[in-house]
């Protein structure tokens, strides 16, 4: 419908979220595909925070593929593109997955700092599930330095994973 009235946003959100249903049912073919036709339609009708997210999420499917140039291509285009609109949550988010490549790639410093910038990001917009994931990746990193006190402390503030229904996080 969206195409035939040349309601080009309202195509891309909708390819978007095809992308989305694609890779929660586990089929990154189709995901990657559907980002792909989003990408340019958000461009075109000058939509920053829907092209990055699409490249946020290449970088998430590169780094799943093992494929951390790529991912690291990805998450940088989305961060400048979040950042030139100002979007702390998709910042954010781009910073975390900086982080775990980071982390990935045996970079501690690297994924040190990205974590401890994305949590204050996250808390600022009161993204807890965010926060809380970057609460765990700093408590990964003091437990793999041998800081047991320091990861206790923050695995202690990760328990916000409770107040967000997420079980995974919280184990």
């Amino acid at each position: 419908m969206y195409r035939r009235f040349g309601y080009v946003l309202g195509e891309a959100n909708c390819l978007w979220g095809l992308g989305v249903l694609a890779r929660k049912c586990g089929d990154t073919e189709a995901a990657r595909h559907f980002y792909e036709k989003a990408g340019p339609l958000f461009r075109q009708v000058s939509d920053a925070p829907g092209e990055g997210n699409c490249f946020w999420a290449f970088g998430e499917l590169a780094r799943e593929d093992a494929d951390p140039a790529a991912a690291l291509r990805s998450y940088n285009e989305a961060l400048k593109l979040y950042r030139r609109v100002q979007s702390s949550l998709g910042e954010a988010n781009a910073l975390l997955g900086l982080g775990e490549l980071a982390h990935d790639r045996g970079d501690t410093g690297a994924a040190r700092k990205h974590y401890m910038k994305a949590r204050s990001l996250f808390h600022h917009v009161g993204e807890v599930r965010g926060e809380a994931g970057c609460l765990r990746g700093l408590a990964v990193l003091a437990l793999e330095r041998g800081d047991d006190a320091e990861a206790n402390a923050y695995n202690a503030q990760a328990a916000l994973f409770e107040r967000t229904g997420d079980a995974d996080g919280q184990g």
